[in-house]
């Protein structure tokens, strides 16, 4: 049987948006992300996926496929920056979405990774039967203002996870589908995020059609003028 992933993924939309907004509206700085490590750590094992919290490093998940095969790592940011939100964008209208900690937001879209790395965890996860090797779902904290990545590649060492090839995740509006990490402006709170992978083997490993249409995991199958309101501040 073949998996649909286009109509999951639109399924999955509501709760990639819902996980998106709670991320947003509590920020917490690099190395004081409590919260965000509980909420991540409590989701993935809600999906029955096995957890690793790495103290100062992050939080670590293994989604264990059902046919044997090399390990795959999907990395997400989850830390937030010293930065006052406005609650409303550069036209003067009001955000959908703000933070609610003073003097803290996401506004280099580690809420958008997070979210985006959650949902398609749900996804993989329900079809983990059909994957070969092991999908490893790393969330680092600190990566804007420490080196706490270091704590996750003393872990990774030891169980004998040895780094391969790099492939580049970027969240940009309105640059779905393309081939690239260095066009379009980084995404905060009044963006539109579209998921987009750069890397030549990028689908070597990762079912068909599962990154094609991994921009739905955000938008979904709405109306222009949905996604019209979001690009002008009414974000996801």
């Amino acid at each position: 049987m073949t998996i649909q992933w286009n109509e999951e993924a639109q399924r999955l939309s509501d709760l990639c948006i819902d996980l998106r907004r709670q991320l947003h509206r509590h920020p917490e700085l690099s190395s004081h992300e409590e919260q965000t490590v509980a909420l991540i750590d409590q989701f993935l094992q809600a999906q029955g996926i096995r957890t690793q919290i790495v103290e100062h490093g992050g939080v670590l998940g293994w989604i264990e496929g059902g046919k044997p095969g090399r390990t795959v790592m999907l990395r997400a940011d989850i830390d937030a920056l010293p930065i006052q939100e406005e609650k409303t964008n550069g036209g003067g209208s009001q955000k959908a979405c703000v933070s609610e900690i003073p003097g803290v937001q996401h506004a280099c879209g580690h809420d958008g990774h997070t979210a985006m790395l959650l949902t398609a965890a749900k996804l993989l996860q329900a079809h983990r039967e059909t994957l070969e090797g092991t999908v490893l779902l790393c969330f680092e904290r600190g990566e804007e203002a420490t080196m706490n990545i270091y704590h996750i590649m003393k872990v990774l060492e030891k169980a004998g996870i040895e780094p391969g090839q790099r492939v580049w995740s970027a969240c940009f509006p309105a640059y779905s589908g393309r081939d690239t990490a260095n066009s379009g402006r980084a995404a905060d709170g009044g963006d539109v995020f579209l998921p987009c992978a750069a890397a030549g083997t990028r689908r070597a490993w990762l079912p068909p059609g599962f990154l094609r249409q991994s921009d739905r995991l955000l938008c979904g199958d709405r109306s222009g003028a949905e996604r019209a309101a979001d690009a002008h501040g009414q974000s996801v």
